[in-house]
């Protein structure tokens, strides 16, 4: 019989009642079959979370052949955001790869190149992507005037149990995962091999 996960989850939430703010958990135990949660199905800002799924799209649209590892975005106004990053203190109009933009974005939490990736995919395509994966309340959100939701320091949602589900999706032995075409060039750092 698998041990139970109630001294975990006691633990766990004894640090999220400590916590100065809001936390959340979501937790899945794959070879004893436990899940466990706190807030779960709370929506949360996603913070750099949500440049997962602006990569996970940049993948998809690269795969399909709709965008290029070598394609050039310039840095636009709009573009720039302070926090982490390089690209901030880039000059305005200075073209980058999108290799560049995703390596940047996931090693260094690029904020910049990934308002560049956003641009460039759509937000809104880039939203129709997570509903496809199950994510119906995980969003990008976009900065005009109609979303009122968009801060500098809120840029997404997300429900931490329903992504903890999907991410299970792709490594489940049951859902085979593949990487996308010249994925290979991307994985060996910029430039290729």
């Amino acid at each position: 019989m698998a041990r139970s996960p109630k001294a975990l989850k006691a633990k766990l939430d004894a640090i999220c009642a400590r916590f100065r703010g809001v936390m959340g958990y979501s937790l899945y135990h794959t070879r004893l079959n436990h899940r466990i949660d706190h807030r779960g199905d709370e929506i949360f800002p996603t913070a750099s979370t949500i440049k997962v799924a602006v990569m996970a799209k940049a993948m998809e649209e690269i795969d399909s052949g709709r965008l290029s590892y070598t394609e050039k975005l310039p840095i636009t106004p709009d573009d720039i955001r302070d926090g982490s990053g390089l690209l901030q203190f880039f000059k305005e109009n200075q073209s980058v790869e999108v290799r560049m933009l995703l390596h940047l974005m996931i090693t260094v939490s690029d904020n910049t190149a990934t308002i560049m990736l956003a641009r460039r995919l759509g937000t809104v395509e880039v939203n129709r992507y997570l509903e496809r994966l199950g994510l119906r309340h995980t969003k990008v959100y976009t900065k005009d005037a109609e979303d009122t939701r968009w801060t500098p320091d809120n840029e997404g949602e997300v429900a931490i149990c329903e992504a903890a589900r999907t991410v299970w999706r792709f490594y489940h032995p049951r859902d085979p995962w593949r990487p996308p075409k010249g994925a290979e060039k991307f994985s060996s750092g910029y430039g290729g091999a």
